[in-house]
């Protein structure tokens, strides 16, 4: 666990702030991270799993993220809204893009407007409909978040796009659901 000089570290469990020190094992931790004076705090939403004390101190084992929200432009879109768009997709392209994974990353080319590619991560299949894809999957992410289409109508968020990933080329660190 690196300390960061002039950084405090605190965690959350339900709604209580605590110390490092008074973390127990077993149990999961949000971590909250601030100033020396606490005017500037930064929640994490880092979950973070205390799996013993060493000399009083926590030993922490990053366990995963409580969410997930990408923004480039005030459009904070959500895992949980990609979650929703993505099923809706498998359910309407079932054929294309069954036994495939699906996520999405943030893109910020140098010469070109923000925008997002969803990756599908399998064998290859019908490339062919990867523009349909991206114009269905663009017009449900506009549905469900007023602040994404508002900035793809001012122009200021580019389209989403598709690109194909080999399984074996995709890196191994990612969990498959």
């Amino acid at each position: 666990f690196p300390i960061g000089a002039g950084v405090v570290y605190e965690f959350v469990e339900d709604t209580d702030l605590l110390e490092p020190q008074q973390l127990e094992p077993g149990k999961l931790y949000a971590m909250v991270v601030s100033d020396r004076y606490g005017l500037r705090r930064y929640q994490t939403d880092d979950l973070f799993l205390c799996k013993r004390k060493i000399n009083g101190l926590p030993d922490l084992a990053f366990a995963r993220r409580r969410s997930l929200e990408y923004s480039f432009t005030g459009e904070k879109l959500t895992a949980e809204q990609l979650s929703a768009v993505f099923d809706q997709l498998r359910a309407l392209y079932s054929s294309l893009l069954a036994d495939r994974f699906l996520t999405c990353v943030p893109s910020q080319p140098p010469h070109a407007l923000p925008h997002y590619k969803v990756l599908l991560v399998g064998d290859a299949r019908n490339s062919g409909s990867h523009h349909l894809l991206a114009i269905h999957c663009d017009e449900l992410l506009s549905e469900i978040n007023c602040e994404y289409k508002s900035k793809r109508a001012s122009g200021r968020l580019g389209p989403v796009t598709f690109v194909e990933v080999p399984r074996q080329d995709f890196p191994s660190q990612f969990k498959f659901l």
